[in-house]
């Protein structure tokens, strides 16, 4: 059961030839190029993998100083043009931001408030409707880590959790992940992978997939999606306005619940402080989501079974990871097609790199 160039791969069938690779490695390294600073032949070390046994993977991430010193010598390497816009520093937290958003659209980690300010509000009822936002779709919060977190506490107490979830998503919403999804790489920008989905692009993508999963997936027992409101005929002035355009959001969701008069429980959902207070400023119960920092990371004990998860969010965060001794994954190709999203598959570009 090997690796063959060339291949299309599913994210389970990936896994279970990986593990049969891990029988000879006791852990293995991967690796990724920054392709948003146009950098295609350099990699970075961004995750080592443990396998623990009994089907079980230990994940640990490089140190900030480490990441800190290869974005320096990155920025050495960088046009002048790109020299002038970019900070080694900011090089340095964009790619520990990556890192730590692969991991939790992978559910590996999980928010630092997640019981205490989110779950002890929906364990409430055991119907509710949540109106998510971008965000939250473009991190795939809601089958990472909101789902499966109620999964685990429905019968933990008496309250339990919620059995009928409706994610009620707005229309703005649905706008901003359709724009994010279409952002490619134009000849001007990146000419070496001209037409290829930007990160903007992979991520909004990724996003349709979660949609598409919550709506499809028959696992997902009393969960429901619709999309709520409509688009504004002002939307052109101000969909560039990203201040407006939460606020925006905020309307749509409320005034959806007004119109419903649902009496039960009923929630925005953002990893975004601001709009959350702002929301409860308008009298719209928010669940404010708080990401971890990576460096809270270093040194966690995060581990779990489905390695190919996260092989393929790391995938759709880089656009290509390298697997050390073992074979190089990219997320595009040119007929890459809708159920290629669908059921997460992977290209395996070079083998035993």
């Amino acid at each position: 059961m090997g690796f063959r160039e060339g291949e299309l791969i599913e994210q389970r069938l990936l896994q279970q030839k990986l593990f049969k690779r891990m029988e000879w490695f006791k852990d293995i390294s991967v690796s990724a190029p920054l392709l948003e600073y146009q950098i295609f032949d350099k990699n970075i070390p961004i995750l080592n993998i443990e396998h623990c046994g009994d089907h079980q993977y230990l994940y640990r991430l490089p140190k900030p100083s480490e990441i800190e010193k290869f974005a320096y010598d990155l920025h050495d390497q960088l046009s002048d043009k790109l020299k002038r816009k970019m900070d080694p520093m900011e090089i340095k937290i964009s790619i520990e931001t990556w890192i730590r958003d692969a991991l939790l659209r992978a559910g590996v980690c999980r928010h630092n408030n997640l019981d205490e300010d989110v779950m002890r509000f929906i364990k409430n009822y055991d119907d509710i409707i949540l109106s998510p936002d971008t965000n939250i779709l473009l991190d795939c919060v809601i089958t990472s880590v909101l789902l499966p977190r109620i999964k685990e506490k429905i019968d933990e107490d008496i309250k339990g959790c919620p059995n009928w979830i409706l994610i009620a998503i707005p229309n703005l919403v649905m706008n901003e992940v359709e724009r994010k999804a279409i952002r490619r790489y134009r000849r001007d920008d990146f000419s070496a992978k001209v037409g290829w989905p930007s990160l903007d692009g992979r991520i909004g993508q990724r996003a349709l997939q979660e949609i598409l999963e919550l709506d499809t997936n028959i696992n997902y027992k009393g969960v429901s999606i619709m999309t709520v409101g409509e688009i504004p005929q002002a939307f052109e002035s101000f969909k560039e306005d990203q201040t407006r355009w939460d606020a925006e959001i905020r309307f749509q969701i409320k005034d959806f619940i007004s119109r419903i008069s649902f009496h039960k429980g009923a929630f925005f959902l953002t990893q975004d402080r601001i709009n959350a207070l702002m929301a409860r400023a308008e009298g719209i119960q928010s669940l404010y989501l708080q990401k971890p920092e990576y460096e809270e990371l270093i040194g966690k004990e995060m581990q779990n079974e489905d390695v190919g998860r996260v092989l393929y969010e790391l995938a759709v965060t880089f656009g290509e990871i390298n697997i050390k001794g073992i074979c190089k994954l990219s997320i595009f190709w040119p007929e890459k097609h809708v159920s290629d999203w669908e059921n997460s598959r992977v290209m395996i570009n070079s083998t035993m790199i």
